[in-house]
């Protein structure tokens, strides 16, 4: 079932559940200014972001890390992410002309094939590697020299394989969508931001991080520092636990909080 069609069936559902909730969390402030559906239900949302636990991705095996450099070169550029037309990687794919390094991707997806022929078409099959499913990520974060999240649509509300790549110490390359996804990394200082759909600009950005070391090591470590500060999962959970324990503290019978289900017979 495709996304319009399962937002228009389960549109009413939701909207009637945010109307009785107490509260609603979102993961970005972004994502709820620019969110339709979420408008008339402002005041009751709450920005908690996801989180994840940086120390499963602040390290990895050395032999592991010399080995993926061996087979790809060390001018890597890695994405992450399931193979769906609003991660944007035809346009990585594209960038790609334009660099002298190695994507490597890992995920998969519906559109394989069809990327597969835009790499075989492009003739970058010695420029870009999909890689499908790994069992250990963190590897392929420390050989990498950065992580592109060319996502065009807000369909990718989050982008919380930013926060993976932050935690190893990486630079990151997201776009300018209406969503979180600005929000986790920010220009300038974790990474760069770029136009969505814009693949001159991604070459452009990729190029930039691959010819300064020491840009790159300025972003990673307020990459780490972001993470273990903002986007833990012990702050997700802090959070979350003190939103919860406010509501209940509430008087849970305000007709402000519990509004009349004047649809109810």
């Amino acid at each position: 079932m495709g996304r319009a069609r399962l937002r228009k069936l389960a549109g009413p559902f939701v909207t009637r559940l945010m109307q009785r909730a107490a509260a609603i969390i979102v993961t970005s402030a972004r994502y709820r200014d620019s969110s339709a559906e979420l408008a008339p239900f402002r005041d009751k949302c709450h920005v908690i972001p996801l989180g994840i636990d940086p120390s499963a991705f602040e390290q990895a095996d050395p032999a592991a890390i010399a080995r993926i450099h061996q087979q790809y070169g060390d001018r890597l550029i890695l994405s992450v992410g399931r193979l769906v037309p609003y991660k944007g990687i035809r346009y990585l794919i594209e960038a790609m002309a334009s660099v002298d390094g190695c994507l490597l991707h890992i995920g998969t997806g519906p559109p394989q094939t069809e990327l597969a022929e835009q790499v075989r078409a492009a003739d970058l099959s010695s420029k870009v590697q999909m890689l499908g499913r790994v069992d250990d990520l963190a590897p392929y974060l420390h050989a990498a020299a950065m992580l592109a999240l060319p996502s065009i649509t807000r369909a990718e509300s989050f982008g919380i394989a930013q926060l993976e790549a932050m935690a190893a110490g990486l630079p990151v390359i997201n776009t300018s969508i209406e969503s979180g996804v600005p929000e986790v990394s920010l220009h300038g200082v974790t990474g760069l931001t770029v136009p969505p759909a814009d693949a001159s600009s991604l070459a452009e950005a990729i190029n930039l991080l691959l010819g300064n070391s020491e840009m790159r090591r300025r972003m990673g470590d307020a990459g780490k520092l972001r993470v273990r500060t903002e986007f833990s999962i012990d702050r997700m959970a802090a959070d979350t636990v003190a939103l919860y324990e406010s509501i209940l503290a509430a008087d849970i019978n305000s007709p402000d909080m519990y509004p009349p289900d004047t649809n109810s017979r």
